[in-house]
Formats: C-alpha cells, sequence, structure tokens
C-alpha cells in the first residue's frame, strides 16, 4: 500500500517500440547481465564470468562511481556520472526511499537503441530500479520483480493474504534469480526476430543472504531495520542490527554470513551459466554481445563494517566487468587499465553501430591509450547511509574527504588494501586529486541548484 508511485512501481517504460522481424539486420542483439552487491574478487571465482571472459574481455580495474544500487546503476545506463543524471539524492533525512529520480532530459542507452530500431526491455530486481526513480527512461517496456513479492509481503497481514498463506504457503511472489532467468528467457524467445536490447538485474547476493525462495524476507523492509532478532539463520535477516552496532557477530558468524553470501553469489551464477546455455541453444549466442557488471560490492568486515552504502573503499566501489563482443577477438590479458560504470553505454552504442559519443564515458572497443597524456580520475561520491564521503580514484590512488572534512589518502600501488591513510605526509599525488574533488564539488553543487530551480 505504501510502494513509492503506486502501481507503477511494478513496470513502467516511456522509449519508442519496434516491433516486427528484422530479416536482413545484421546488428548484434545486447544483453546487459547486472548482480547486485557483488564483489570484483568474488566475481573472478564464477563460471559464467570467467565463460565470458573466455570468450571476449575482461577489465580488472573497473569501478562504480557510487556504492548503492540507484546512482550507480542511473550512471550504467547514462553514460554520466552521479553529479550529471541526478538520481540518488537524497530528499529527506527521515526516509532512506526518498531518494531523486533521473534528471529530466538525461538520455539513456535503452532510448538510443530504441530510436535505432532495436527492441528494448527489463527485467530487473531491487526496489531501487523502478519508474518512481526514471530508471526504465527509454525502454519500450520495464518489469520489476521485486515489487510483486514487496506488495504482497505489505499486505500480508491482511485477510485474504494471511487466508491464501495458509493454504498454500508457497504461493508468495519470488524474485530470485531462476524466476528472473525463466522471465528472460520467455522474452527472449518472443523477440528475438529482430536485435533487441535486455537488460536483466540479479538480487541474490544482496544482503538478506541465504533467501533462496525470496518469500520469506524484504530487502525493502530490510531497509527500515523491520527484521526479527535470531541472528545467524537462514536466510540471514538481521542486517539492520548489524549496521546499527546492536548485533556484533563473532569470527564464527562473521564466517558463516560472508558463506550465505558466497553460496547466493554461486546460485546466480548457475542461473547466468543457464541463461547461456539458453542463448547457445538457440543459435543466438554468436550473434549475441554481453555484458556482465555489478552495481556495487560489499563489505565484510574489510575495514570494520558491513554492507554497502556507507563507504567508498574498493570493496565497495570496485566491480566486475566482463564483455563478449561478437566477431571480435578475445583479449588475452585482461586490461587494466581504469574503467568505470559510465564506459558502458558508450561501449553498447559502439558495438551496435550508433554513435558513442552521446555519452560522456570513453568507448572500451577502442584501444586505449599506451600512455595517456593525463591519468584518468573517477569521481566516487552519493553515499546511501551516514554522512556524505566524496572521492576520487585513479589506478594507483584514492582521496575521500567526509562531509565534515575528514581527509583520507591511500597509495594504491603500494597498499591495495587501503590500510594506511597518507594525508599527513602530503604527496604532490595528494594535492592534484584533493584539486580534483574540489572541482567535483562545485560542480554537483551547481547541479544541484539547478535541479532545485527546475
Amino acid at each position: 500500500a505504501a510502494l513509492p508511485g503506486g502501481s507503477s512501481a511494478f513496470g513502467g517504460g516511456d522509449g519508442p517500440c519496434t516491433e516486427g522481424v528484422a530479416r536482413d539486420d545484421a546488428r548484434p542483439h545486447v544483453l546487459l547481465l547486472s548482480v547486485d552487491t557483488l564483489r570484483a574478487d568474488v566475481a573472478r571465482t564464477m563460471r559464467s564470468y570467467q565463460r565470458i571472459a573466455r570468450m571476449g574481455l575482461e577489465f580488472t580495474s573497473h569501478v562504480s562511481p557510487a556504492p548503492w544500487t540507484l546512482p550507480a546503476m542511473a550512471s550504467l545506463l547514462t553514460g554520466r556520472p552521479p553529479g550529471r543524471h541526478g538520481a540518488g539524492r537524497s530528499r529527506s533525512s527521515r526516509s532512506v526511499i526518498a531518494k531523486t529520480p533521473l534528471a529530466r532530459g538525461v538520455s539513456t542507452i535503452a532510448g538510443e537503441l530504441g530510436a535505432h530500431g532495436y527492441r528494448t526491455h527489463a527485467v530487473v530486481t531491487n526496489p531501487f530500479l523502478t519508474s518512481s526513480y526514471g530508471i526504465d527512461r527509454g525502454f519500450c517496456t520495464f518489469d520489476n520483480v521485486s515489487m510483486r513479492g514487496e506488495a504482497v509481503r505489505g499486505l500480508s497481514q491482511s485477510t485474504v493474504l494471511r487466508l491464501a498463506r495458509r493454504i498454500a504457503p508457497g504461493l508468495e511472489p519470488s524474485d530470485r534469480a531462476d524466476v528472473v532467468r525463466r522471465e528472460a528467457e520467455r522474452w527472449i524467445q518472443a523477440h528475438a526476430g529482430r536485435p533487441f536490447f535486455l537488460w536483466v538485474h540479479f538480487l541474490d547476493p544482496h544482503a538478506p543472504y541465504g533467501d533462496r525462495d525470496g518469500s520469506s524476507t524484504s530487502l525493502a523492509f530490510d531497509l527500515v531495520a523491520l527484521q526479527d532478532r535470531r541472528g545467524i539463520g537462514e536466510p540471514f535477516s538481521a542486517m539492520a542490527l548489524l549496521r546499527s552496532g546492536e548485533y556484533r557477530p563473532g569470527a564464527a558468524e562473521r564466517r558463516k554470513i560472508v558463506e550465505l553470501y558466497r553460496s547466493d553469489v554461486a546460485f546466480v551464477d548457475e542461473q547466468i551459466s543457464l541463461l547461456l546455455d539458453f542463448l547457445e541453444r538457440h543459435r543466438l549466442l554468436a550473434r549475441t554481445a554481453i555484458v556482465l557488471t555489478a552495481d556495487h560490492g560489499e563489505e565484510f568486515w574489510d575495514h570494520g563494517g558491513v554492507e554497502h552504502g556507507h563507504t567508498l573503499y574498493d570493496e565497495v566501489v570496485r566491480v566486475p566487468l566482463v564483455l563478449y563482443a561478437p566477431g571480435r577477438e578475445p583479449l588475452r590479458r585482461p586490461r587494466t587499465d581504469l574503467t568505470t560504470a559510465i564506459d558502458v553505454a558508450p561501449t553498447i552504442a559502439a558495438l551496435t553501430g550508433t554513435d558513442p559519443r552521446a555519452f560522456a564515458g570513453d568507448d572500451l572497443l577502442a584501444s586505449p591509450p599506451s600512455a595517456p597524456a593525463r591519468e584518468r580520475a573517477v569521481r566516487l561520491g552519493c553515499l546511501l547511509f551516514g554522512d556524505e564521503w566524496t572521492g576520487v580514484r585513479t589506478a594507483h590512488a584514492k582521496y575521500m574527504r567526509g562531509e565534515h572534512g575528514e581527509e583520507r589518502f591511500y597509495d594504491l600501488a603500494a597498499d591495495p588494501g587501503e590500510l594506511v591513510n597518507r594525508v599527513a605526509t602530503d604527496p604532490p599525488a595528494l594535492l592534484a586529486l584533493r584539486r580534483s574533488a574540489d572541482a567535483a564539488a562545485d560542480r554537483l553543487a551547481s547541479s544541484a541548484r539547478r535541479g532545485r530551480r527546475e
């Protein structure tokens, strides 16, 4: 009953809808696979990740500009950093779901491809990926699987649903990876007659960990701390207690929590592998470009905390990216130059024959410069919880600054775990990144002022 935007949270899509069969169109299909809360180091253990990497390109220094879903995925779809697409800023100090939507006039890769004859669709999970936040922009059709279950659980104490649960306990809708995969396969079978762009977002590794049926726990309820106090169990549903510090697990409990997370990754890995098998079985794999990535990672006490949305450390902002482009030779060695989520949209545009210059990021299919004149700097920020932090990351260093002035600087070449804060040494690299952060903050403030006037 309290869904943001009412029934529109279930679906959406305001882009062009191209119908029919395109018999002479040789452009590739595009399948964008994103996995919520997937750490880069854990992703490299996935069979599906390894399979796509063998077929194509692997990027091992890929970062998200934000440590939570809405601004991160908005950057991926728009090819713009959070300060320019506008999604994910707080509208209220009292509500975690009161966030700004995608700014008016910002285009997406779905809209660009739809305008060039692609059929576009999304099968997604996560309550932040709804039309209420503008994330459906440019898609012909858009289906948020998670919101069906959230609606049922939101009305779980009604007489009708209490009776239904007693008669059929497993009746509640699920948003697990097997359900999402099957929906994606059905859509592909119905629309493979012309080039398509399909975005599939899997939620499984997100807390609550170990949730196989998708009906016993709720991501939305967890955000507002409405979970029980059982501690370790399956599924593990005490994330808000961890977040608040009320629950302080010991070493064995921490290992169990990580094991549950990894089991969720293994489950979504299996489903992605089955989806790839489906494409191969229907002779679509050889003509389908595939992108596998994540919105953000997850912290498991790497820096004393857990979850995501609180910090800008690499366990949260460093994410996987592998890309298969039909007709291109696989890259035998991983690309180690710094890439970011805003590069995905222009890369998809390039491989489909549309203009990548419509987006701010780089086309990753182009050869990387052998000796760039200036080291690339990726702006980081837009936290979900706690005090705001902003930052700048290059291939070799990271600078972060809190809203109350605290600074952190890490030499990533010598200290990849970000354990030694070198602010006190005041090296020239710190001064350069500090200036870059100042310039980014000025642009963000200017953008926020324009948004308020609009």
